[in-house]
C-alpha cells in the first residue's frame, strides 16, 4: 500500500511542479522581476499566516485525526483559523510587508486557504492518499487556467491576476476536500471537546514552532534582499529558488506519505523499517536530480524566464547542494513528527535557524543573491546534521544508512510495483 501511495503521490507531486513551473514562465515572462517580487511577498503572507492557523488546524491533525473525533478539530480549527488570520494580515498590512495592490483581497484569500488546508490535513490523517493527490493536482490545474485565462483571454496582465487565480484554486481545494470529508467514515473516539482542544494545542504548537523556524530558515532572506537590493533583486531570487524547490518532488512526495503512514504505526521499530529505505532513496535520487538541472545550459534560463533572470544558473550552483539537504531533512521531520517526537525537529529548525542569522545579513550585503544562495545552504546542512544525529540515537543508523546495496534496489522495484497494485 505504501509503494502504490508513494509512486501515485511522486506523480501527483511531478506533475503538479511541472504545471507551477509553466505559471512561474508565464508569469515572470510577463510581470518580470519586479511583478515576482510581489507574488512572492504576498505567497509569504499566505504561509505564515499558515504557520499561525496551524496552532489548532495545521499538519498536527494528520498525528491526531486517528487520536480525537474529527468533527472537534474542524470545529477548532475554522473557529481559530478565522481568528488567527484577521490578526496576521492586519499586522502585514499595517506594516507593509505586502503590495498594496493586493488590498483587503488578502484576508478572505488566506482564510479560504487555511480552510482548506485543515481539510487536507484531515483527509491525510485518513491515508486518503489519492484523494489529497488527486485534489492537489487539480489545484495547479485551475491555477493554471485562471493565470492563461486572464493573460491571454482577457489580456489583464497584471499582478493582481495572481490573487484572482489564488482565489479560484484555493477556492476549488476547500470545496472538494470539503466533498471527500463528508463522504468519509470516521471512527468513533471517545474523547471530550476540552481534551480535543488541549492536545490539539500542545502537539501542534511544538510542531508549528518548528515550522515557523524553518520558515525563517527559509524566507528570512526574502526580506534581506528587499532591503537591501530591492523587490526586483528579490523577484530574480525567488524565480531561482522555485525552479530549485521543484526537484523536492521526491522529499515532499515521500515525505508526505511516510508522515502519514508512521503516524498510524504504533511499534517505533516498524517506523524505522518503514522509514530507512525512504530516507536512502530520496537522498540519492534528489542528489542527481540536482546534478541534472546544475547542468542545464544558462542560455536555456533566459529563454525560459527573460532577461531579468539571467543569473538563475549562478544562483543554482549555490542553492544546489542545499536542496539535497533538505531533501534528505524532510524525511527525517516526517520520521520523527509521526512518531509523535516533534521536539527534535524543532530544535533542528532552531539550530539552522542559528545558522541563518550568522551567515544571511553579511553574506547578502557582500555578496547579494549567490550569498543568499549559500547561506541558505548552510543552513539546511545545520540542520540535516542535527536530524541525522538524533535519527542515529533512536535506530542506530548513522552514515551506513546512506550506503547502497542489492537491496535497495529491490526496493525501488517493489514501489514502482506498487504503482499497478491493487492490494
Amino acid at each position: 500500500m505504501i509503494g502504490t501511495n508513494i509512486i501515485r503521490t511522486f506523480f501527483s507531486r511531478s506533475g503538479t511542479a511541472v504545471i507551477n513551473l509553466v505559471v512561474v514562465i508565464m508569469s515572470a515572462r510577463l510581470l518580470g522581476d519586479e511583478g515576482m517580487g510581489m507574488i512572492s511577498l504576498l505567497i509569504l503572507v499566505v504561509t505564515i499566516n499558515a504557520l499561525f492557523v496551524g496552532l489548532w488546524g495545521g499538519a498536527g491533525l494528520v498525528y491526531l485525526t486517528p487520536r480525537h473525533p474529527v468533527k472537534n478539530l474542524m470545529i477548532i480549527g475554522y473557529v481559530w483559523s478565522v481568528i488567527a488570520s484577521l490578526i496576521v494580515v492586519w499586522v502585514f498590512q499595517y506594516f507593509s510587508l505586502y503590495s498594496s495592490r493586493f488590498g483587503n483581497h488578502v484576508y478572505l484569500l488566506v482564510i479560504i486557504n487555511s480552510f482548506a488546508s485543515i481539510n487536507m490535513y484531515l483527509i491525510l490523517g485518513k491515508e486518503k492518499i489519492k484523494a489529497h493527490n488527486i485534489i492537489t493536482f487539480l489545484q495547479s490545474l485551475l491555477l493554471l487556467f485562471a493565470i492563461v485565462f486572464q493573460f491571454y483571454i482577457i489580456n489583464f496582465v497584471e499582478v493582481a491576476a495572481y490573487l484572482w487565480a489564488l482565489y479560484v484554486s484555493f477556492g476549488f481545494v476547500w470545496i472538494s476536500s470539503s466533498i471527500v470529508i463528508i463522504n468519509t467514515k470516521f471512527g468513533d473516539i471517545n474523547k471530550t471537546f476540552k481534551e480535543t482542544l488541549k492536545h490539539t494545542f500542545n502537539y501542534s504548537l511544538v510542531l508549528q514552532t518548528g515550522s515557523g523556524v524553518q520558515l525563517f530558515n527559509y524566507r528570512f532572506s526574502y526580506y534581506v534582499i528587499d532591503f537591501f537590493m530591492g523587490t526586483a533583486m528579490l523577484g530574480r531570487f525567488s524565480v531561482a529558488v522555485q525552479v530549485a524547490e521543484g526537484i523536492l518532488i521526491l522529499g515532499k512526495s515521500f515525505g508526505l506519505v511516510l508522515y502519514s503512514r508512521v503516524s498510524n504505526i504504533e511499534n517505533i521499530k516498524e517506523a524505522i523499517r518503514t522509514s530507512i529505505p525512504l530516507l536512502k532513496i530520496t537522498a540519492f535520487a534528489t542528489l542527481v536530480a540536482t546534478i541534472i538541472v546544475l547542468l542545464l545550459p544558462a542560455y536555456l534560463f533566459t529563454y525560459l524566464f527573460g532577461s531579468d533572470f539571467s543569473h538563475i544558473q549562478e544562483i543554482l550552483l549555490f542553492l544546489g547542494p542545499g536542496i539535497v539537504f533538505v531533501s534528505a531533512t524532510m524525511l527525517f521531520s516526517a520520521f520523527f513528527s509521526g512518531v509523535g517526537m516533534i521536539k527534535i525537529n524543532t530544535q533542528g529548525s532552531v539550530v539552522g535557524l542559528i545558522s541563518t542569522l550568522l551567515f544571511s545579513i553579511w553574506m547578502i550585503y557582500y555578496f547579494g543573491l549567490v550569498g543568499a544562495a549559500i547561506a541558505t545552504s548552510l543552513s539546511y546542512l545545520s540542520s540535516l546534521v542535527y536530524s541525522q544525529y538524533h535519527f542515529k540515537k533512536v535506530s542506530g543508523f548513522g552514515l551506513s544508512l546512506y550506503k547502497v546495496s542489492i537491496s535497495d534496489f529491490q526496493q525501488i522495484k517493489l514501489l514502482f510495483k506498487g504503482l499497478f497494485s491493487k492490494k
